[in-house]
């Protein structure tokens, strides 16, 4: 329900501040942290986005941005994730964040150098969790015990 609440209050042109649950964002976005979403006409790498996912919020960051059949797939993933992360439909994104509220204190992230910063972080979370993808594959194989 607060899914589409939020949803609806975005679309009439609105902000809001939303609670960040969780540590898949850590530590850029630690539990307790809050996000200010603004509904996004477009959706770019690097952007942290708020998308539905089986009813609840998730706050992600998009790591690329692909046409599939004429419609747009985004791979969404935690910074602090260990996996490749998972594509969602456009339409899932409820809005992108725009600032961010760390325990009181606020910062913009909509500026170039905060643009910049999410297509670093992205890139750089996007190949850590590539890298630890081979080495499990590699013990998988070698029959090491996982760390």
């Amino acid at each position: 329900m607060a899914t589409s609440l939020v949803r609806d209050w975005l679309t009439a042109g609105n902000a809001a501040w939303v609670p960040v649950a969780g540590e898949s964002m850590a530590p850029y976005l630690p539990d307790g942290s809050r996000v200010l979403v603004v509904r996004a006409p477009a959706v770019r790498p690097g952007d942290v986005v708020v998308h539905e996912n089986a009813g609840r919020m998730v706050c992600h960051r998009v790591v690329r941005r692909r046409s599939v059949r004429g419609r747009i797939a985004l791979l969404t993933r935690g910074d602090a994730w260990r996996g490749r992360g998972r594509w969602i439909a456009d339409r899932r994104v409820i809005g992108t964040v725009v600032a961010v509220d760390r325990h009181g204190r606020r910062r913009r992230v909509d500026t170039a150098a905060g643009r910049a910063e999410g297509l670093v972080r992205g890139a750089t979370m996007w190949a850590r969790g590539r890298a630890m993808a081979a080495v499990d594959r590699i013990r998988r194989r070698l029959v090491l015990p996982a760390a």
